[in-house]
């Protein structure tokens, strides 16, 4: 039983294609190489081609959700930090706060007048102090 033709040529479409020179030549090594006629070689190959389209496409979608999913990464990341700093400052100017209230309520509570407490202050405490030199005799 004779084997039918898939592809018979009568019925292809038929392409005139202009090549640089040599081209043809490495084709049909190729072809041969790969047990195949110059015209399978050719479809083969635009076929491999498409292929080849479908997987850089993907490749550049998935880079690119990749790119898109680290972007708002580092939105998120760079948010957080901003809260963190923000809650930082609001944190050391309510300590601030906090100490002088705590500062102004002692002082209310110091039954003596601000002007006697240099006095109460050791010498040892009050800016400037320096040492007694021993004397020879001790």
């Amino acid at each position: 039983m004779a084997e039918k033709n898939l592809y018979p040529s009568d019925q292809a479409d038929k392409v005139l294609v202009r090549m640089p020179d040599g081209m043809r030549d490495r084709l049909k090594e190729v072809a041969k190489a790969n047990n195949r006629t110059l015209n399978a070689e050719i479809v083969a190959r635009l076929e491999r081609s498409f292929t080849a389209d479908k997987e850089v496409e993907q490749i550049a979608f998935e880079s690119g959700f990749e790119a898109a999913m680290l972007r708002e990464d580092v939105a998120r990341l760079t948010a957080l930090l901003q809260k963190a700093n923000e809650s930082k400052a609001n944190q050391s100017q309510n300590t601030d706060e906090i100490a002088d209230k705590v500062a102004a309520r002692l002082l209310k509570m110091i039954p003596i007048p601000l002007e006697n407490l240099d006095r109460l202050t050791p010498d040892y405490a009050k800016p400037g102090f320096t040492r007694a030199k021993p004397s020879k005799s001790e």
